[in-house]
């Protein structure tokens, strides 16, 4: 066969040209995985019409694991590496163990492949956690804390492709450069770090841009709130572009709210939504919808919005309970789960004989806003009952959550302790407890699809 002709090639060459653009354009879809860690968080999202991978914690408590924390973050990395990628985004709500973990077996485990990559790590709640941890009356250097912290600054310091830089934000400070890590970690004492934060940490906030995800107009996320202890400022906190222009508030005092600080992220993508809210607890949650349903108002003040009311900001049609379905500190109360109106929720939790999470309070309140939702094919679901005696009343809670059949179960933790199975529900709620690993997909005409490991 001979060599193309001058014209062939001009043809071809016009036919790349006519085609590429389309084929830029392609729109695959997205997948959100919230994946089987035990008792922890993890969930990652996978843009497959473009290389760009965002992570929302990746945590585990150890001693209640879906398997070695090794295992838990080389899932993770199987699943942003199974299709080339060029950037990769990092949130973490808050610095618990269970929220956090894996993502420094993850940074150590992968730190050749990032190099070539876009990375962006946002560190929510509040930033004396990830140093000083209170125990036994006195503050001492959280382990944990500093070894994420000084994973971050190693990598940071490890020759990359200059065109691929490291950008490091604290979303409870006005802390947004990798420099800053090092004097972090050099502070010795927990009165060294209350005298910074006086001096950097931000208001409370909502609907800020994650830039990473706001390139084509299709995929977006945002954080959606941070810092909901704090105080708040006198300017317009709803849908700034930048984190660098919520300034900090001077003379905020030491805000240790660990769970109720949780950054709450929210990804769209062709009309469909998912938030993942972190342990945020039920004060945090009244907040965000007293700050969006009635501005302006003070809680506790000022909370000032600019804008007029932005009530389908907090909808969403994926939810991933808030704290693993706990009912502490009014988490996964009626006000938010009615407002958010979720078609789907997702609990990420492990049977852990310390917390016995999701909660049987909790789950009642899901299935009041599921009943009237699509329904789903029969599946198993469990939850826990603490100190509680419900045995009596099976069959109306077999009726309420649409279930085949329910078993209740005692854990062998004393104090009438009750693991409640429903069998064969069809009502949109799922657990990785009983479910193992579920998989979120947006099609590219919007269209949502659920798969489940088992």
């Amino acid at each position: 066969m001979g060599f193309l002709k001058k014209w062939q090639y001009f043809f071809i060459g016009a036919l790349s040209l006519f085609f590429l653009p389309a084929i830029a354009a392609l729109d695959l879809g997205i997948d959100c995985k919230i994946f089987d860690v035990g008792q922890g968080n993890g969930v990652a999202v996978k843009d497959r019409s473009s290389g760009r991978r965002l992570i929302i914690d990746a945590g585990h408590t150890p001693w209640n694991a879906a398997g070695p924390i090794e295992g838990l973050a080389k899932s993770f990395f199987d699943f942003v590496n199974s299709a080339p990628f060029e950037s990769i985004c990092i949130v973490i709500s808050h610095p618990d163990a269970d929220h956090m973990n894996v993502v420094i077996k993850f940074l150590e485990a992968n730190s050749l492949a990032l190099r070539d990559v876009h990375l962006s790590i946002y560190f929510g709640g509040p930033l004396n956690e990830y140093l000083f941890t209170k125990k036994e009356g006195a503050y001492q250097k959280f382990k944990l804390g500093h070894d994420l912290l000084t994973r971050v600054t190693e990598l940071l310091e490890t020759p990359r492709n200059p065109t691929k830089p490291i950008k490091v934000h604290f979303l409870s400070h006005a802390l947004y450069s990798g420099s800053i890590l090092k004097t972090l970690l050099s502070l010795n004492n927990i009165d060294d770090l209350s005298r910074f934060i006086q001096k950097t940490q931000r208001p409370f906030f909502m609907n800020v841009r994650i830039p990473e995800f706001q390139e084509d107009g299709r995929l977006s996320s945002i954080i959606l709130a941070a810092n909901a202890s704090h105080e708040a400022s006198h300017y317009d906190l709803m849908g700034i572009k930048n984190l660098t222009d919520i300034h900090p508030i001077a003379g905020h005092s030491l805000s240790t709210e660990t769970n109720n600080n949780s950054a709450v992220v929210k990804v769209s993508y062709r009309g469909k939504s998912i938030i993942v809210p972190g342990d945020i607890e039920g004060s945090g949650t009244t907040r965000m919808l007293l700050s969006v349903l009635h501005p302006p108002v003070f809680v506790p003040g000022p909370v000032v919005v600019g804008h007029a009311p932005q009530g389908d900001i907090l909808k969403a049609d994926v939810l991933v309970a808030s704290h693993h379905g706990a009912e502490t500190e009014r988490a996964n109360d009626p006000l938010w789960a009615l407002h958010t109106g979720p078609s789907w929720i997702v609990v990420s939790a492990g049977k852990n004989l310390g917390y016995l999470h999701p909660r049987f309070s909790s789950v009642f309140t899901f299935g009041a806003v599921l009943k009237t939702k699509t329904q789903m094919p029969p599946h198993s679901f469990a939850c826990f009952d603490r100190g509680k005696t419900i045995r009596s009343s099976e069959e109306p809670i077999k009726n309420y959550f649409n279930a085949a059949a329910i078993a209740m179960a005692d854990p062998g933790l004393g104090n009438q302790n009750t693991e409640i199975t429903l069998t064969d529900t069809t009502l949109p709620l799922y657990s990785t407890y009983s479910s193992g690993t579920i998989t979120i997909k947006i099609l590219s005409d919007g269209t949502l699809a659920l798969d489940t490991e088992k």
